[in-house]
């Protein structure tokens, strides 16, 4: 899920600190300069809550099995990508084999072995840890270590999307962690791990001021190559208009995922380089279905009915984005061409409407451009058919945070939000819309129980023949178009935005920055 502070200013102090840690070790030809849109609560990666944690735990942790620009499956630390070809997936899809690089190393010096695979599933799997998703984790039988650069996953039904799930590119990735530093804990919630990480990964983070920036140094010894850049220094900018400002002045190289609009502004702007990244991001006005009167299917229909998408679209994306039917976007295997998007009939909602008396609570995320733009425009269309929208913006962290950490969405403390949701590069949807991936167990924060779902989900996580999982796929898609959990607004995703000092940004539409090892400046 994509999840402010509307405005952001910089002391002088920081903006001293800033200059002068920008220069230690490093010339400032060596240093990247990066603006997150917001600051992670944990830079331990099992932790990470939004795609900016995700991106900036990718600068020091590795996955398994990562994705390219294209979105095809690579090796990390793994050596091969498992499959049923290579023998890494069995035949009855029940055990998953993983061969190990042999050649890397923690950023500590001590060696990564197949113990840090096994330690970090059974990190996730403690319930201990506030980890916000364990799908696909919650599979798996055993752990097995055969030897030192051998992981063999033993599982308790075939699950087709292993691959790209656990420790892959999801949507919610999960790095693997060093279990000779916290294997020796009852749990992993705040330790000095969150403020002074150790990974495998290409950078490893040097200084953390809290609320100012984060500064990392080139990890020397990674295994893929010592990185061209020598330092990275990342501040939180909440605010996209600084962002936007300070990529035109050139005091910032990259900023991610900034806002559609910013987007718009940049193009052609000479100096600077926009990506639009493939990713099958869908933005969805989110319905909570356990509580009246968005319990009634006639009344969510209705309030589709009352939404005009093809103006958000407009006005809110500037033609990056396209009107969605579902959650499957049109580069998912899963995506039905057939569909058709809700029509927009607001006499027809006005009527279904009449008997909705109380006000709904409309969330969105504060300082996210999009969200309150979507948010603003949806309460005009619902007053336009009688029915009163409060908008309450939030921090990303009581938006989207697990459930034990009080958040809204988990919580079900809402009536309709503002959701952006990445599906990850498999198609799989099980945790946002099975009976048994209500929170806290997963992500369907809609609460959508439908038995006829539920079968589908089962035949598309249980085969790995395509032709089962794509007529899986379509009967899910049906039934969501027709039972409207949430309106499915748009497809598309805020993009990147760099000065032409930088080279060779890739995006793979799951992580950013996860090849930020062969980036350079010139």
């Amino acid at each position: 899920m994509v999840r402010r502070l509307l405005y952001f200013f910089v002391s002088l102090g920081a903006v001293l600190a800033f200059a002068a840690c920008s220069h230690e070790g490093a010339s400032p030809k060596q240093v990247l300069r990066i603006a997150v849109r917001n600051e992670p609560a944990s830079f331990d990666p099992l932790y990470a809550q939004t795609p900016y944690d995700n991106d900036l735990a990718a600068l020091a942790f590795d996955l398994l099995v990562t994705n390219d620009a294209q979105g095809r499956p690579v090796p990390d630390l793994a050596a091969t990508v498992p499959t049923l070809a290579n023998g890494g997936i069995s035949r009855d899809g029940l055990t998953i084999t993983y061969h190990l690089r042999r050649d890397v190393r923690w950023q500590d010096g001590k060696p990564f072995t197949s113990r840090d695979v096994a330690f970090t599933w059974h990190a996730v799997m403690n319930p201990r840890n506030d980890v916000g998703d364990r799908r696909g984790y919650d599979d798996v039988a055993r752990v097995a270590t055969p030897d030192r650069h051998t992981v063999v996953f033993q599982l308790k039904r075939p699950f087709a999307p292993f691959v790209e799930t656990v420790f892959g590119e999801s949507d919610a990735p999960m790095r693997i962690l060093p279990a000779h530093l916290l294997a020796r804990y009852p749990d992993l919630n705040h330790r000095a791990f969150d403020t002074a990480p150790v990974g495998t990964g290409p950078y490893r983070l040097v200084r953390y001021v809290r609320g100012q920036y984060a500064e990392y140094a080139a990890n020397r010894d990674y295994f893929l190559g010592k990185p061209s850049i020598a330092r990275l220094i990342v501040r939180f900018i909440p605010d996209d208009a600084t962002r936007e400002m300070e990529l035109r002045t050139h005091e910032i190289d990259f900023a991610d995922y900034v806002s559609f609009a910013t987007m718009h502004e940049l193009v052609g702007i000479p100096g600077i380089t926009v990506i639009e990244p493939h990713a099958p991001v869908v933005y969805e006005l989110a319905m909570n279905t356990k509580r009246s009167p968005l319990a009634s299917v006639r009344v969510r229909r209705a309030i589709a009915e009352a939404i005009d998408k093809a103006t958000i679209v407009r006005t809110t994306t500037f033609g990056f984005g396209a009107v969605a039917t579902a959650d499957e976007d049109p580069g998912s295997p899963a995506y039905d061409p057939a569909l058709r998007a809700q029509r927009y009939d607001p006499a027809a909602a006005k009527r279904a409407l009449a008997a909705v008396k109380r006000p709904l609570e409309l969330l969105a995320v504060a300082g996210n451009p999009t969200a309150s733009s979507i948010a603003v425009q949806v309460q005009a269309m619902l007053a336009v058919v009688g029915v009163r929208a409060n908008v309450r913006t939030v921090s990303p962290m009581l938006f989207g945070a697990p459930a034990s950490m009080g958040g809204l969405l988990a919580s079900g403390k809402f009536d309709l939000a503002v959701m952006p949701y990445d599906g990850g590069e498999d198609p799989d949807n099980s945790s946002r819309f099975s009976c048994s991936a209500i929170p806290p167990e997963g992500a369907n924060m809609e609460r959508l129980c439908d038995p006829r779902i539920d079968a589908a989900e089962r035949a598309q996580l249980h085969s790995f023949d395509p032709a089962i999982r794509l007529a899986a796929f379509r009967t899910i898609e049906r039934l969501l178009v027709r039972d409207v959990p949430g309106d499915f607004l748009f497809y598309g995703v805020p993009g990147d935005a760099f000065t032409s000092r930088l080279h060779g940004v890739a995006p793979n539409g799951s992580t950013q920055t996860w090849d930020a090892y062969r980036w350079s400046l010139r």
